[in-house]
C-alpha cells in the first residue's frame, strides 16, 4: 500500500518548523549558525519523505 507522507502530521509540522527556523534567522549575520539550524530543521520532513519512498 502506497503511503503519502504529505498527509502525515509529523511531516507537516517539520515543514512548519523549517519555515519558522528560516524566518527566525532571516537577515542574520551568523551564517554558519543559520545554515546549520535550517539544515537541521529541513532534515525532519526530508528524512520522513525518504523513508516512505523506501517502503514503496
Amino acid at each position: 500500500m502506497a503511503h503519502n507522507f504529505q498527509n502525515l502530521e509529523i511531516w507537516k509540522r517539520g515543514c512548519v518548523l523549517t519555515e519558522k527556523t528560516y524566518a527566525a534567522f532571516k537577515g542574520s549575520t551568523e551564517y554558519e549558525l543559520k545554515s546549520q539550524m535550517v539544515r537541521s530543521a529541513l532534515s525532519i520532513p526530508s528524512n520522513i519523505a525518504e523513508a516512505i519512498g523506501k517502503e514503496e
